[in-house]
Formats: structure tokens, sequence, C-alpha cells
């Protein structure tokens, strides 16, 4: 997928701060947090959003299906929105 579509599909999420998703403690820990995130354009429903973070406060986002799950982008802690992203770094 080029970077166009990724952007034509999730670019709702570039720069939207990430306090914005409703977290989910339940299936969280430590560095791997579930997110309620947005309801896109034709969607019946939010997304399911995944974020992996490290300890120097980069955190990687996907978008998550019923078997699948797709890189979106990352957030830094200090900036604290999403930025997208084709690839993983």
């Amino acid at each position: 997928m080029d970077f166009e579509k990724v952007k034509k599909e999730y670019g709702v999420y570039e720069g939207v701060n990430v306090s914005t998703f409703k977290h989910i403690p339940e299936i969280s820990s430590y560095d791997y947090n579930w997110f309620v995130g947005l309801k896109r354009e034709g969607m019946a429903c939010h997304d399911l959003l995944f974020a992996r973070s490290n300890e120097e406060g980069f955190t990687e986002w996907y978008i998550v299906k019923s078997c699948w799950s797709k890189f979106i982008g990352y957030n830094l802690e200090t900036e604290g929105v999403i930025h997208l992203m084709e690839d993983r770094l």
C-alpha cells in the first residue's frame, strides 16, 4: 500500500492528539495498549487501535481488524499527536 492510499484511508488520524482515544485498560499492559479509535466515514463502528511504546517515548500505532493489523503511524510522547507513515521505522 503506497503512502497516498494510507493517507486516503487513514488520513483522519494525521495530527490527532492521542488523548482523544478511549483507553481499554482491561486488555492493556505496560507498553502494549489498546484504544477505541475514531469512527471513520463509511465505517459501521469505531476503529480498534493498538499502540506499542518503548522507553524512549516512541509509540507505534496500528488499526486492528479481526484477523490482521495495519501500521498507520507513530507518535512521540513529547508531541502527543499521530504522524502517518506507510512503513514502520
